[in-house]
């Protein structure tokens, strides 16, 4: 007699350990790229903020009579400049946030925010 032709359709165990091992090394690769970028970017970020706020404390002393902070003082406390903080005086119009948490602090002797004085 004839015998019924049988088709087994699907993938077979190796196949597809075949292909979680692909997708695996794929990901492998792509996590510390992605890592790597996103670093790069919160520090380009943080350089970016850093030149905003000096650019607004040049600002500050070229159109009132600037009065160096406290060490370690915020952008929004008075003492900044002669009218208020750099943002209650309106030279930003926001404190600027570091992507990685840490507080903008304008160094008493140079007047600015250095990036030595500003750790990640």
């Amino acid at each position: 007699m004839f015998k019924a032709f049988r088709k087994d359709e699907g993938f077979t165990l190796v196949e597809l350990m075949v292909v979680v091992l692909i997708i695996g090394i794929l990901v492998a690769i792509a996590i510390p790229i992605f890592n790597n970028a996103s670093k790069k970017a919160k520090i380009n970020t943080c350089k970016a903020n850093i030149r905003i706020i000096n650019g607004a404390i040049s600002q500050a002393a070229t159109t009132d009579e600037l009065t160096l902070p406290e060490e370690g003082a915020k952008l929004t406390e008075t003492g900044a400049t002669k009218t208020g903080g750099l943002v209650t005086g309106q030279y930003l119009k926001s404190a600027p946030e570091c992507p990685f948490g840490t507080a903008y602090a304008i160094d008493k002797t140079t007047g600015s925010v250095d990036e030595t004085n500003h750790k990640h």
